[in-house]
């Protein structure tokens, strides 16, 4: 059985191509375009056991901030354009933050309050997640709400076949999944699918949207100093030898 071939296994399931025709329309990779036989799927997975990290950090080494390898928290106002060197170049100790943050753990935590300082982003931010709260406890206390939301496919006029929107349950509604788009027409700045602003209401639409914004914002001056230190590592590359790039602090990417 573990010499059997993925796609000669998948049609037996799948005898007419329905499914994988409808899985091709949505953009979905199927299995046997990864593996080849379900023993090279079990290699598979014994390398992604292990190689998977095992220890981890508890809350209070990875957010102490004490310029070790945890989660340092990045302030907000850090990101802005205003911070900003006189020169036109990016200030040193955000870039050299946003950096290590990205190349040792791939993500970076961004205080939005400023220390306690700003709390408009912040209050956005708690505005949605109230209305995401409140939107699945009506979905999970009426069953005629749930059955009134489209299901998943491809957002139209999206750039990627894996934009989705719609509405989906899993695990007899142990997890239930929305996914929401800005309608780019729309002159008051609505969502899709459009049952589901619905359900929201305008003040709940505005809320999504409104930390949609918020977000997009901090992910924008994210990726401007992310390209800033990557312009550098090349320049370094170019202009440096390896000594010199060898006893550089600048996380490097490559």
């Amino acid at each position: 059985l573990k010499e059997m071939d993925i796609s000669d296994f998948l049609s037996n399931l799948d005898p007419d191509g329905n499914l994988r025709g409808e899985a091709k329309e949505k953009g979905i990779t199927l299995p046997d375009e990864d593996v080849a036989s379900l023993k090279d799927l079990g290699k598979e997975c014994d390398r992604r056991v292990n190689v998977a990290p095992f220890e981890a950090e508890d809350a209070k080494t990875a957010y102490t901030g004490d310029g070790t390898k945890g989660y340092n928290i990045m302030s907000r106002s850090d990101l802005l354009r205003d911070s900003i060197g006189a020169d036109g170049t990016e200030n040193g100790s955000t870039l050299m933050h946003v950096m290590d943050a990205l190349v040792s753990h791939g993500c970076l935590v961004v205080d939005v309050t400023d220390n306690g300082t700003k709390y408009s982003d912040a209050l956005k931010l708690h505005k949605m997640w109230n209305v995401a709260s409140n939107f699945f406890d009506n979905v999970d206390g009426d069953a005629e709400v749930a059955s009134s939301l489209p299901g998943m496919q491809i957002a139209e006029g999206a750039g990627s076949p894996h934009a989705a929107v719609g509405f989906a349950q899993y695990g007899d509604g142990a997890m239930s999944f929305l996914e929401t788009r800005i309608d780019r027409d729309s002159e008051d700045r609505s969502i899709v699918p459009q049952e589901a602003a619905n359900i929201l209401g305008s003040e709940g639409v505005a809320s999504m949207v409104d930390a949609f914004d918020t977000m997009c914002d901090v992910g924008k001056d994210l990726v401007r100093v992310a390209i800033a230190a990557a312009n550098m590592e090349y320049d370094a590359f170019l202009g440096q030898s390896e000594d010199d790039l060898e006893n550089s602090d600048l996380p490097l990417i490559s």
